[in-house]
């Protein structure tokens, strides 16, 4: 007999916790200041005892007692227990955590998913947790894995699948497992598109491949006009791009080099804006079977509006 009634017991209980579970819990306040939970029709489901509460997720919701956060599920009961300084949401499965002034994050079941030991943690432009120690920052997924080692001061996700990271002011780059393809020397750095990347020593461009490889030395100018204020740089267009190979008082030497540095259209002295503008329109309607020619071409006849306009191309 008495089987049978724990029995009755049990199977209760455990239909009233389904039906909790199932049920949807607003947060409210009352006017003390403490939250519970009222269901659907606004009866009080969970009483008010907690100094915050948030909206449950996956049947789970965040909670603040007596100073510390953890988080219960629909019947009231404690799923992760009330230890946490601080927490905030990464995302819908992951929560970052603060105990004993050190963050890290856990999941929903409250297994921690990073170790809490870090300065901060917060999500990244990459995609990824950026967690920081010492003024150093890394890159983890959201299984906890280290993407990029906790080493550098900056990190930016590059079009091309690599990662551009900084230390001490210096760029380089890195492949998505974190591995350096070139060492941090770079002043600066951008994306030239197609899978090349501009870079910068001493105020001179050159470019760098998605392996790492300088396939362009540096010792160009990219800038359209550099006279300007709100510079803007040259991008590759089609497997080539137009750089500045010297500058001489208010002339400028522009040319077209290739992606494998090869210079394929040579100006002599040209004014800047002339120069882009005939790159410009080299780079809008180009035929790839006679692009030299197109380009010859335009140049030259954009140059014939004036008079006392060098040659542009070298014999």
């Amino acid at each position: 007999m008495t089987t049978v009634k724990n029995l009755t017991v049990l199977l209760t209980l455990t239909v009233l916790s389904v039906i909790a579970n199932g049920q949807e819990l607003k947060p409210v306040q009352n006017k003390k200041g403490l939250w519970g939970y009222v269901n659907e029709k606004g009866k009080i489901v969970i009483p008010y005892q907690y100094q915050q509460a948030f909206e449950f997720n996956k049947g789970i919701a965040t909670v603040k007692l007596n100073n510390k956060w953890g988080f219960i599920d629909k019947t009231n009961k404690e799923v992760i227990s009330f230890k946490y300084d601080d927490i905030a949401k990464l995302s819908e499965d992951l929560v970052k955590v603060k105990l004993n002034n050190k963050w890290g994050a856990i999941d929903i079941t409250g297994r921690e998913v990073i170790d809490l030991k870090y300065d901060n943690l917060k999500q990244s432009d990459t995609g990824f947790l950026e967690v920081m120690l010492n003024n150093l920052i890394g890159l983890f997924d959201k299984k906890g894995n280290e993407i990029i080692p906790v080493k550098y001061h900056k990190i930016e996700l590059v079009s091309n699948g690599l990662y551009a990271v900084c230390l001490y002011e210096k760029w380089g780059f890195t492949d998505l497992t974190g591995k350096e393809i070139t060492s941090l020397k770079y002043n600066s750095w951008y994306d030239a598109r197609e899978g090349m990347l501009g870079v910068e020593i001493g105020g001179k461009f050159g470019f760098v491949d998605n392996t790492g490889k300088e396939v362009i030395p540096l010792k160009y100018n990219v800038y359209q006009n550099p006279f300007l204020k709100d510079k803007k740089p040259t991008y590759f267009n089609e497997g080539v791009i137009a750089l500045e190979l010297e500058s001489v008082e208010s002339h400028s030497k522009w040319g077209v080099v290739d992606n494998k540095g090869n210079l394929i259209i040579k100006h002599t002295h040209l004014y800047p804006k002339y120069a882009i503008e005939s790159i410009e329109r080299y780079e809008k309607e180009r035929q790839a079977n006679s692009f030299s020619n197109f380009a010859k071409k335009y140049v030259e006849e954009k140059m014939q509006i004036s008079e006392h306009t060098p040659p542009l191309f070298s014999a």
